[in-house]
């Protein structure tokens, strides 16, 4: 293996071991893990998808923190967290900038569909005029 190659095995790795921790809820990892280099924004900010996914508020946050793109493939981490209905990480989310109207309300829809009726209308109230 060359060293560019050992190089770029260990990115991949930690980057692997980012989104795993994320996923787990693990905002202490992901802290060391960003302050180690990874990028916030890896695999297309991934690492938020899959926090948001599973309702990892303290999670979300820190890689909201560390510069994660909350708009990041239309809105993924807001439509995961709406459907599964993650109360706290949709507030979260809409706080640090999430777009409510992505992908035609997909977040919403989303809502509606899976019976999150409460995070229906947080994602209503936040639509109205002024926000």
């Amino acid at each position: 293996m060359t060293p560019n190659n050992k190089q770029e095995w260990f990115t991949a790795h930690l980057i692997h071991v980012f989104i795993a921790a994320s996923l787990a809820g693990d905002a202490e990892e992901v802290q060391q893990l960003l302050k180690l280099g990874v990028d916030v924004h890896a695999n297309n900010d991934a690492a938020l998808d899959a926090a948001s996914f599973c309702g990892h508020t303290e999670t979300v946050g820190v890689l909201v923190d560390a510069g994660a793109n909350v708009n990041a493939n239309d809105g993924s981490a807001l439509g995961y967290a709406s459907a599964v209905g993650h109360v706290a990480t949709v507030q979260l989310l809409l706080k640090a900038g999430a777009k409510v109207h992505d992908v035609e309300d997909n977040a919403l829809d989303l809502a509606k569909l899976k019976g999150q009726d409460a995070i229906a209308k947080i994602l209503t109230d936040w639509m109205e005029p002024g926000r």
